[in-house]
């Protein structure tokens, strides 16, 4: 049982930092500008996302750490201006740290953000696979390369079989290291 919590906290550790390269890449390239500002406001979602997981997560074995980390987190949500009070009463389940607290984290984090996340990932991955793909290199997008060099970067992958069986490979290769 202990080792299935430590692969499903690495994975969620490792979610979150791919997530962040990710997104610093993203910004590094200037893939976020133009056309792609809609995806990079999803990948942005899915970041915020990505945080309320780990954080919620990071609560739910109700230890000394937990309780702190739910006073703290959520008296800086009751510091948010306007509705500050309400969204700290909505979290916390009470006015006081409670089982109802820990509830309403349980289910924060394992129905409503993954739903949340899954469709905001649907629109993400539309984006970047039908409309305008994956970016490319600044020198090759806005830069003046023969026509020639610019094909072959632009040239498409297609989703199925090849993209596919590359990101299962590499999940599947992720796993191993995980495991091992």
């Amino acid at each position: 049982r202990d080792q299935e919590r430590d692969l499903h906290r690495l994975g969620a550790e490792g979610m979150v930092i791919f997530t962040a390269l990710h997104m610093l890449r993203t910004f590094l390239t200037g893939s976020y500008k133009k056309e792609r500002s809609f995806t990079w406001l999803t990948g942005v979602v899915l970041l915020l996302l990505t945080l309320l997981l780990s954080f919620s997560g990071y609560l739910l074995p109700w230890d000394q750490l937990a309780y702190w980390a739910v006073t703290i987190g959520t008296s800086m949500v009751e510091a948010a201006p306007i509705f500050g009070n309400q969204a700290n009463l909505l979290l916390r389940g009470a006015p006081d740290i409670s089982a109802n607290g820990l509830l309403r984290f349980y289910l924060l984090h394992v129905v409503l953000t993954p739903l949340l996340a899954i469709l905001v990932i649907s629109i993400h991955y539309y984006k970047v696979s039908r409309e305008h793909s994956i970016s490319l290199p600044a020198s090759i997008e806005e830069g003046d390369v023969p026509p020639q060099i610019k094909k072959e970067a632009t040239q498409r992958v297609d989703m199925l079989p090849d993209l596919f069986t590359h990101e299962i490979f590499l999940t599947a290769a992720g796993i191993l290291i995980l495991v091992l």
